[in-house]
């Protein structure tokens, strides 16, 4: 059985939690937050079997996979963390704020011989390949941000 925990009780943790519990061979072990009351209802909304309120006492703890969905000024720091206990991490986007620290990071888990996921759940979509394709083709000329915008729920990370 794989023991996943997943660090951050807040909103994407539903999609995480439900998604994990779907895979056959994987085990929701333990949920952490820094607020107890929300680490709590995640433990009993979803079945976690452990609570830790520190990245710290997750990095001890013992999941073979951390899903870091905390803020993005964290994910750095967390999954270092992680990656040096021998666990794997997947990562919500951002990966990192710094791409020295993301090449750093994908070094240490070659080194420790884990695995580094991220979600970025559109990236390769369909809707998403005509623009790819014309910013690699220079039609778009110069890009210094992108923003898209939805205007419809997303039924996949609707829940309830």
């Amino acid at each position: 059985m794989i023991k996943v925990g997943m660090l951050g009780a807040g909103f994407i943790l539903a999609s995480h939690a439900r998604s994990v519990a779907a895979i056959p061979g994987t085990i929701l072990s333990t949920i952490g937050d820094v607020s107890t009351s929300r680490a709590a209802k995640a433990l009993q909304d979803f079945g976690f079997r452990n609570v830790v309120t520190s990245i710290e006492a997750m990095a001890v703890s013992d999941c073979n996979v951390v899903h870091i969905l905390l803020p993005p000024s964290l994910h750095e720091r967390a999954a270092r963390m992680m990656i040096e206990a021998g666990k794997s991490v997947f990562i919500e986007k951002p990966y990192v704020l710094d791409s020295a620290d993301g090449n750093s990071l994908a070094d240490l888990a070659e080194q420790k011989c884990v695995q580094i996921g991220v979600n970025h759940n559109f990236l390769f979509g369909n809707g998403y390949q005509p623009l790819r394709e014309m910013v690699r083709e220079g039609g778009l000329g110069r890009l210094d941000a992108v923003a898209i915008d939805w205007q419809y729920q997303l039924p996949f990370i609707k829940h309830g």
